[in-house]
C-alpha cells in the first residue's frame, strides 16, 4: 500500500520521491520497508534512530576524500588506508611497495571521480582491490565483524551525497563540506 500511494501521489500530484517520509517502527522494519521499495524502484534514504556521526564510515570516508583532494600526501595517505574503510593493518601500512599501492589508488580514484563523477568513483572504489592482492573493498567490508552495518553507513552516506551533488555541485570540496556538517 505504501508503495502505490507514493508512486500515486508522485504521478498525480507532481510530488518528488524526497518529498515523501515514512515513519517505521523499529530498524528491522525499516531495512524490510526500504528493501521493498529499491524493488519497486522507488528511491530511499534509511536514516538510522542513531546519527550516522557516530559511525566510522563517516570518519573513514572522509579520510579518503581528504586523500584524494592531496593525492601525493603521504601522511593523509597512510591515514585513509589505515581506517576501517580499507582497514590496512600497520605491517602493510610499513610496506614501501604499500606506499606506491595507495598512491596509485587514489590518484585512479581522484581521475575516476573527475573525469566521470561520483556514482561511477563510488563504484570503483567498492569494487576495487584494497590491497595489491586481496579482495575488493566490499569484499572485504563484508566479510568483517560489524562489516554490513559499516556498509550499510557507507551507502548512507555516498546516498546523502548523490543527492546534495545537485545544490552544491560536483567536487571533492563539496563532498568534504557535506561530510563535515555531520
Amino acid at each position: 500500500y505504501i508503495a502505490s500511494e507514493i508512486i500515486r501521489l508522485q504521478r498525480q500530484k507532481g510530488l518528488t520521491f524526497s518529498q515523501f517520509a515514512v515513519l517505521v517502527r523499529d530498524r528491522h522494519q525499516a531495512l524490510r520497508l526500504t528493501e521493498f521499495l529499491a524493488r519497486m524502484d522507488i528511491p530511499v534514504l534509511n536514516q538510522r534512530g542513531t546519527s550516522i556521526a557516530h559511525s566510522s564510515a563517516l570518519a573513514s570516508f572522509s579520510h579518503l576524500i581528504q586523500a584524494l583532494l592531496h593525492p601525493k600526501n603521504r601522511g593523509k595517505a597512510l591515514v585513509a588506508f589505515g581506517s576501517p574503510l580499507l582497514g590496512w593493518s600497520q605491517h602493510d601500512l610499513k610496506n614501501p611497495e604499500g606506499m606506491e599501492f595507495m598512491l596509485l589508488f587514489i590518484q585512479r580514484l581522484k581521475f575516476i571521480f573527475e573525469e566521470q563523477g561520483f556514482g561511477r568513483f563510488f563504484n570503483e572504489l567498492l569494487y576495487s582491490s584494497h590491497k595489491p592482492s586481496g579482495p575488493t573493498v566490499a569484499e572485504y567490508l563484508l566479510s568483517r565483524k560489524n562489516g554490513t552495518e559499516f556498509y550499510r553507513d557507507l551507502q548512507q552516506l555516498a546516498d546523502g551525497i548523490s543527492e546534495e551533488q545537485y545544490v552544491l555541485g560536483d567536487s571533492l570540496e563539496s563532498i568534504l563540506s557535506f561530510l563535515d556538517r555531520f
